[in-house]
């Protein structure tokens, strides 16, 4: 599944990591030696294993995603930390969480140990196949994956596949037709509010990330944010004065949002949101207390 060096002679710095067995120190001290001795965008291909806590997880240290969690120990820490919070504020372990744009598992997995089921979504086959790899290797037997687009219609659309080195880029063509040239493939997309309304379980939060069509993804989970009032993670590539009218106009006239802060580290923090680009989270008023703001 993950790229080898098919024979060659790998490097003398890639070697020295390999026979060191680096990727199984603790990050404070894998970190320096990794920085020192591997540099991502000379990488042409680097698999390890690491160990979260009692997860594994497979990755490659030429992609952005993986170099961090094998040099750092994640990624997004902060929004592991949110949802693990969350969770035992609202009791996910009786609850569902709904992943939208999985990439390759790292947060699903994560997610899996808080909520009673995990519903993950990756359109993108080779990514999905990596989902799917993240969650075998673990025996996560909570977690569903699905190779499906959340949008806000269903039929097949065209998915620009992601840049080489950063397998979080790829994105639905959101403006109805692909630059002259660009490479696309057709994907399935679905409504949330019709996919998912078959699945048993409260959804208590809903982490969307895919890269500028997060405003497709909500006007198709309407009925369901309606329904179960979840915790919204979402990523805002723009940012604009109209961007944060945009996103309360798809959400009930009750809920609230924070653009999160340090979501680099696990000690995230959260300000009120002007439609800055950045991550951001939104929930019922009912419980703004939980961000220590009414």
């Amino acid at each position: 599944m993950f790229p080898t060096d098919g024979g060659a002679a790998m490097p003398l710095n890639q070697s020295i990591v390999r026979w060191l067995g680096v990727s199984r120190w603790p990050v404070f001290l894998r970190h320096p030696v990794i920085k020192l001795l591997l540099k991502r965008k000379r990488l042409g291909s680097f698999p390890f294993r690491v160990r979260l806590d009692e997860l594994l997880y497979d990755g490659d240290a030429a992609n952005l995603i993986d170099y961090h969690v094998l040099t750092r120990g994640g990624f997004e820490p902060g929004l592991d930390q949110l949802l693990a919070d969350w969770s035992r504020y609202r009791g996910g372990q009786d609850k569902v969480f709904v992943d939208v744009g999985a990439n390759s598992g790292l947060h699903t997995i994560q997610a899996s140990r808080r909520f009673r089921q995990v519903h993950a979504f990756e359109p993108y086959p080779p990514m999905f196949e990596q989902l799917c790899h993240s969650i075998r290797i673990n025996d996560l037997g909570n977690v569903v994956a699905h190779q499906v687009a959340l949008s806000d219609a269903a039929g097949e659309v065209a998915f620009r596949p992601p840049v080489a080195g950063n397998p979080g880029t790829g994105s639905l063509v959101t403006d109805g037709h692909a630059d002259a040239g660009e490479h696309t493939i057709n994907v399935r997309a679905e409504t949330g509010d019709t996919y998912l309304e078959p699945f048993d379980g409260e959804i208590c939060a809903i982490k969307i990330d895919v890269e500028g069509a997060e405003t497709r993804v909500l006007d198709g989970l309407g009925a369901l944010i309606r329904r179960d009032r979840p915790l919204l993670v979402f990523e805002v590539l723009q940012g604009g004065v109209n961007i944060a009218t945009s996103f309360a106009g798809r959400l009930p006239d009750d809920y609230v949002m924070w653009l999160l802060i340090d979501i680099k580290r696990k000690r995230y923090a959260a300000v009120p949101w002007q439609g800055e680009a950045g991550d951001v989270v939104a929930c019922g008023r009912e419980h703004a207390g939980f961000f220590g703001r009414g």
